[in-house]
């Protein structure tokens, strides 16, 4: 086999790959970390892979299997990436929202957006292996075992969908793990409009880590 994938869904679906496992929402998973982390224990750490793919269900990885294979292998074959993934920023502000408005100055990665009325453009546009940013956006997170054999888990204080990806990054930086970026094409379709309490969640997230850093903002150089 080649990489388990965990897809997080609202309704049950048939998995229709032997590696692909959807976890749909229950009383016991009703947010994202609780779905990666009953993922983690029941199809990952039992596995022999050395990383695994956490993504959202309107992601679609565009570039061959065997190609991201070799890319991956490579950039996790030193054991110091913990947390890869499309596009991410080098510097997390306070406001703990990288993608505006400064999406320009302190991002990298790419990925194709997708929108309701079928067109696609490309957001952001720095491809590439960047290796030393402060979080990954969570519509495709690939982890490494060794991550996950550190006791590294999403944090389940965080409900719903929100800052569970810039949560389990912080937590690998914290632990002397890289966070990067890597070179596969994908499309997402989803437009990602935040939800009303989006500042609640983003205070469980401030909190947290205010309390474990120097200052802010969040960047490879932090201490925790």
């Amino acid at each position: 086999g080649f990489m388990i994938e965990i897809v997080a869904t609202t309704e049950k679906k048939d998995t229709i790959l032997e590696n692909l496992h959807y976890i749909h929402n229950t009383q016991k998973h009703d947010s994202m970390a609780k779905k990666y982390n009953h993922a983690i224990e029941k199809f990952c750490l039992p596995s022999d892979e050395k990383y695994f793919c956490f993504r959202h269900d309107d992601l679609t990885i565009n570039t061959p299997m065997d190609v991201v294979r070799y890319k991956l292998d490579k950039l996790f074959e030193d054991g110091k990436v913990g947390v890869a993934g499309l596009i991410g920023t080098y510097i997390l502000e306070p406001s703990c929202v990288w993608w505006v408005p400064n999406r320009g100055v302190n991002t990298a990665g790419r990925i194709i957006q997708g929108y309701p009325d079928g067109t696609t453009a490309p957001m952001n546009d720095w491809p590439g292996t960047h290796r030393d940013l402060a979080t990954v956006d969570g519509c495709c997170l690939f982890i490494s075992r060794k991550m996950l054999e550190a006791g590294i888990r999403f944090d389940e204080n965080l409900k719903n969908y929100h800052f569970y990806d810039a949560d389990i990054c912080c937590q690998a930086l914290a632990n002397g793990f890289n966070v990067s970026t890597v070179d596969i094409e994908a499309i997402h379709k989803s437009t990602g409009a935040a939800p009303q309490d989006i500042e609640q969640y983003r205070k469980v997230f401030f909190d947290k880590w205010s309390a474990k850093i120097d200052k802010w903002p969040i960047s490879r150089y932090t201490k925790f």
